[in-house]
C-alpha cells in the first residue's frame, strides 16, 4: 500500500505469481489480486496523476513503470479483470514525459536522485511507443537499441522484441516547445526546437522530503548549441553514504542526508537564504508555465528558502527572440536589513571572468552569462573538487558559480542572470 515504486514492485511480483497459481490455489490467489487491485492505484496515483510527470523523475520512471507495465500484461492476457493502469491518469501520458525530459544535449534533466544520462533502451519505452502508437516517443529512443550497452541494460529487455512498435503502426503526432508537468514535483520544459543547436531549459519546482528528492527547489539546467551549461550533479553511490551511518531514507529537516553536498541545494542551480538549507517540507511552486510567444516559467520560492512572514521570493524564467536570450530573475521582497541571498550554478564549462560576468566556454561552443544586482555583496569562482565532506563523492570537471547578494533597509534583492550566445 505505499505511495512508491515498491508498490508497483511488490504488487506486480504478486501479481504474476497469483496467475501461475490460478488453477493450484484458486482461493489464495484471488485472494492476492483482489489486494493487489486495491492497492495499485495508491502507487499510480502518488507517482503519474494527473498528467505523466513521474513524481520520482525521469531515470526512476523505468523501475516502477516496467513493472506496472507486467501487471497490465499479465492480467490482460490471462484474460482477467484488469488493475486500471493503464486507464488511470497518467500512466500513459508519462512516455510523452520520458521523452521530453531528455534535452537538447541528449542528457536527461536529471533532478532528484537521478544521473546525468544518454537515452537508453528498456521493455517500458518499446511499450510505451507501441501503447500510445507514438512516434515521439519512439524516435527519442530508437537509436539505443541499435546498440545496446550491457553495462546500462534494463533486466526486462528481452521483452522488447514483443513490444517494439512497427512503423506504420506509429502516429507522428507533435513534439511540443512547452511541456509543464505537475504532481509531487513539479516541472516546466522550454524549448526553442528539437535541434542540436537549440536552446533547452529545464526547470524544477516542488520539495525535498519526496521520495529521493534533493534540495533542488528552483533550480534549472540548460543545454544549448549541443553542451549542457548548466548541470545537475545528480545522486551519490548510496553504499558510499551509507557506510558512513548515513540514512538517506530519513528525509526529516535535521537528517544527515542533507549534510550531503549533491543532495542538498549548495550544488543545485538555486538560491540559498542566509545560509540556512532549504525546508524540507517546503515546496516550490509554479505560479505560471508558458510556452511562444511568452516562453516564460514564474516560480514562488518563498517557502522552501523559508523566509520571515510576509517576504517573498519569486524566481522567473523568460526566453527571449531575436536574438535568443534566457533572462532569470530572482525578485525578494520583505526580507530583513543584511540577509544574504546566494545564487550558485554548476557547469562543466571553463568560465572567464568578464565585466558583466563569465564567459563559459566547452566544446568549441561559447556563450556569456551576465550577471547582475544593485546588491551585490561578491561573486567566486570555484572548482567542485574537493568536495566539502570527506564523504562526499568528488565531482572532476565542475565548476560553482556563486553570487551573493546583501538586502539593504528596503529588504529587497533582485538579481538578474542573462545567458545569450558569445559575441
Amino acid at each position: 500500500s505505499r505511495d512508491n515504486n515498491w508498490n508497483q514492485v511488490c504488487n506486480g511480483g504478486m501479481v504474476l505469481s497469483a496467475i501461475a497459481l490460478l488453477e493450484i490455489e484458486p482461493d489464495l490467489a484471488q485472494t492476492a489480486l483482489k489486494e493487489a487491485r486495491i492497492n495499485i492505484p495508491i502507487a499510480l496515483s502518488a507517482g503519474y496523476t494527473p498528467d505523466g510527470a513521474y513524481a520520482e523523475g525521469a531515470g526512476y520512471w523505468a523501475y516502477g513503470t516496467v513493472y506496472s507495465i507486467l501487471t497490465a500484461e499479465a492480467l490482460r492476457t490471462a484474460k482477467l479483470p484488469g488493475a486500471g493502469i493503464t486507464e488511470h491518469p497518467g500512466f500513459l501520458e508519462s512516455g510523452d514525459f520520458k521523452a521530453l525530459a531528455y534535452g537538447n544535449a541528449n542528457l536527461m534533466f536529471n533532478y532528484g536522485d537521478n544521473k546525468e544520462s544518454k537515452p537508453n533502451a528498456t521493455a517500458a519505452i518499446a511499450w510505451m511507443s507501441r501503447e500510445n502508437r507514438s512516434a515521439m516517443i519512439w524516435q527519442r529512443f530508437a537509436s539505443a537499441y541499435e546498440e545496446i550497452d550491457p553495462k546500462r541494460s534494463d533486466i526486462f529487455l528481452a521483452l522488447a522484441a514483443f513490444w517494439i512498435p512497427e512503423p506504420a503502426d506509429l502516429e507522428p503526432g507533435k513534439q511540443p516547445l512547452h511541456y509543464l508537468g505537475t504532481g509531487k514535483s513539479p516541472i516546466a520544459l522550454h524549448r526553442t526546437g528539437f535541434g542540436d543547436d537549440d536552446l533547452f531549459l529545464g526547470v524544477k519546482a516542488g520539495k525535498a522530503s519526496v521520495n529521493h528528492g534533493h534540495m533542488d527547489a528552483g533550480s534549472f539546467v540548460l543545454d544549448w548549441r549541443g553542451q549542457r551549461w548548466a548541470s545537475d550533479l545528480g545522486n551519490q553511490n548510496y553504499h558510499s553514504l551509507e557506510q558512513h551511518g548515513i540514512i538517506l531514507f530519513d528525509r526529516k529537516q535535521e537528517s544527515r542526508r542533507w549534510t550531503v553536498f549533491r543532495l542538498n541545494q549548495t550544488s543545485h542551480n538555486t538560491l540559498t537564504y542566509n545560509g540556512r538549507p532549504h525546508d524540507v517540507d517546503g515546496a516550490a511552486e509554479i505560479l505560471s508555465s508558458r510556452g511562444a510567444p511568452e516562453n516564460k516559467t514564474v516560480v514562488d520560492m518563498s517557502a522552501p528558502l523559508d523566509l520571515p512572514k510576509g517576504a517573498s521570493a519569486e524566481r522567473k524564467f523568460e526566453i527571449t527572440d531575436d536574438p535568443v536570450t534566457l533572462v532569470i530573475t530572482d525578485m525578494l521582497t520583505g526580507l530583513k536589513t543584511g540577509d544574504t541571498i546566494d545564487w550558485h550554478m554548476m557547469t562543466r564549462a571553463k568560465a572567464k571572468s568578464t565585466l558583466a560576468g563569465y564567459k563559459l566556454s566547452q566544446g568549441g561552443e561559447e556563450i556569456d552569462l551576465m550577471l547582475s544586482c544593485h546588491q551585490f555583496n561578491g561573486i567566486s569562482l570555484a572548482d567542485a573538487d574537493p568536495p566539502p565532506s570527506r564523504f562526499d563523492e568528488k565531482n572532476p570537471g565542475f565548476t560553482r558559480i556563486h553570487y551573493r547578494a546583501k538586502a539593504g533597509t528596503d529588504g529587497k534583492i533582485e538579481i538578474r542572470a542573462v545567458f545569450r550566445e558569445a559575441d
